[in-house]
């Protein structure tokens, strides 16, 4: 399905930057304008409007580094076919969204992807459904008139998913109706303590906020327990436009690799709360692709 990026994805963020480069050596006839789009919901936890200046700032000072007058912009995007049309009319060039959104739009939106990300130095993760240990309950359906919270930030769209294929995997059709109230929570940690301490019933979250927590305070592991999970799973891809030409696409990731070596990066990529990013194959997508289409086979059923 796709191929990614290598070793840093918000490194090639900046590559649009320097569309024809050969690193300095050369001189290309060079496009007058090499953008990136952003879709809103890879901003966790931070203003969109301070991440942008930083991100706009930091690719700033890489064409300062390499002389290049290629006008770049960031775009954010609330509306999906806003970014549709954009890439479209080659308006947007590089594009860093969900899984969930590529594969929803996928025949529309004329990407390749061609990374993704680290996360606490992991190209996966886990999502679990997690339930108090004194609750005792041993199976999902017992989760009814429950309250139940999801972790937001970047994983939302995969949070949501993920308990929307466990609601019809266990004959729940509207999940509304079945929990007593649905929370989303922007901080991570609020999200399972929120369990832990028994004001909410459940949460959804990603392995690695499990993980942070239990090592922050080892009783969170003692006291709660995984009732369902989904393992293996790609949240972020770094995409080139389809007809975006082969020497730029070279160049996008030939030059990202050098940026991931520059210290300005790392502000990038506390933004974005990832480690970095590394080339994606069909076979690192294929457990996240295997839940959409699950998802949307049971969902097609209904």
């Amino acid at each position: 399905m796709e191929k990614f990026f290598s070793k840093n994805i918000l490194a090639i963020t900046l590559t649009f930057f320097i569309n024809n480069s050969l690193l300095f050596t050369q001189v290309v006839e060079l496009k007058p304008e090499s953008n990136m789009g952003i879709t809103k919901e890879m901003f966790s936890d931070v203003n969109i409007r301070d991440a942008k200046a930083i991100i706009e700032i930091w690719t700033k000072m890489i064409h300062e580094k390499i002389s290049n007058d290629v006008k770049t912009t960031t775009f954010i995007y609330d509306d999906i076919q806003k970014l549709i049309k954009d890439i479209n009319d080659e308006k947007v060039d590089y594009v860093f969204l969900n899984v969930p959104q590529y594969l929803k739009y996928k025949s529309s939106l004329k990407l390749k992807p061609y990374y993704g990300t680290l996360v606490n130095k992991k190209k996966y993760f886990d999502l679990y459904l997690i339930i108090g240990i004194d609750k005792n309950i041993k199976s999902f359906s017992e989760l009814k008139n429950s309250t139940i919270a999801i972790q937001c930030g970047r994983f939302e769209t995969m949070g949501n998913l993920f308990l929307d294929y466990l609601c019809l995997k266990n004959g729940v059709q509207e999940k509304e109706k079945f929990f007593k109230k649905i929370l989303y929570e922007d901080n991570a940690s609020k999200t399972i303590l929120g369990t832990f301490f028994g004001k909410t019933d459940a949460c959804i979250v990603t392995s690695s906020t499990f993980e942070i927590t239990s090592e922050m305070n080892p009783q969170v592991k003692n006291s709660l327990r995984i009732l369902n999970k989904k393992e293996n799973l790609t949240n972020d891809l770094f995409c080139f436009r389809n007809n975006l030409p082969e020497n730029e696409k070279e160049k996008a990731v030939g030059f990202g690799n050098q940026v991931d070596a520059d210290p300005k990066t790392s502000q990038v990529y506390k933004i974005f709360k990832i480690d970095g990013s590394y080339l994606i194959n069909k076979s690192d997508l294929a457990p996240t692709v295997e839940l959409w289409e699950s998802y949307n086979n049971l969902k097609n059923k209904k």
